[in-house]
């Protein structure tokens, strides 16, 4: 005779537990990623404002933008 597989009972309990930990792990991972990203964002844009680093024919838009966003040129 074979040997009698048991099914394991999967409650909705269970089931919901396990979806809510994986959507907060989740949601954690997508903030620190954006986090990250933002931060970074932040430096190089503040970099470029204070190296002037775009072109030429741009420039008083871009050092407008600058002032106006509060980044020192």
């Amino acid at each position: 005779m074979g040997t009698a597989q048991q099914e394991i009972p999967v409650t909705t309990k269970s089931f919901l537990k396990v979806w809510i930990a994986t959507a907060v792990a989740g949601a954690l991972c997508i903030g620190a990623l954006s986090y990250t990203t933002l931060q970074s964002l932040e430096a190089a844009t503040r970099k470029q404002c204070l190296q002037h680093d775009w072109p030429v024919h741009a420039d008083q838009l871009h050092k407008d933008w600058c002032l106006d966003n509060g980044y020192k040129i």
